[in-house]
């Protein structure tokens, strides 16, 4: 997805990739130190991503990811799961960045820029 500006603590905006879903951004956090194999990154920015799912009974959850961004590198942890008002959340998918390098052209290009490797955790 894209990041809309400004970059500043509860801006939100909403896509709509199908006619069924709406998807629901935030900006969670702008200065958000992280530590992943890859290494440690401070001011990183995270975004909240929500939609409406409906469970097997019937009841309305909602699943719910957080993409961590470090500036000059991009993604570098999202972590996703599901919340359902009559259950414990439920994990659903975890990536952190295991590695990266920072080309001179893309760091020239984007504040995101750069080539890496995520791995799932389980």
């Amino acid at each position: 997805f894209l990041i809309e500006e400004p970059l500043e603590v509860g801006h939100s905006w909403m896509a709509v990739p199908s006619p069924s879903v709406v998807e629901r951004f935030r900006i969670v956090g702008t200065r958000v130190p992280v530590s992943v194999p890859a290494g440690s990154f401070a001011d990183c920015l995270q975004v909240e991503m929500s939609q409406t799912i409906r469970g097997q009974n019937g009841s309305n959850g909602r699943l719910v990811g957080v993409w961590t961004y470090a500036k000059g590198v991009g993604p570098v942890h999202f972590k996703q799961w599901v919340e359902f008002p009559e259950a414990d959340d439920i994990p659903n998918v975890e990536f952190q960045l295991l590695e990266f390098e920072v080309s001179e052209q893309s760091s020239r290009q984007s504040p995101v820029g750069g080539t890496g490797q995520v791995s799932s955790l389980p």
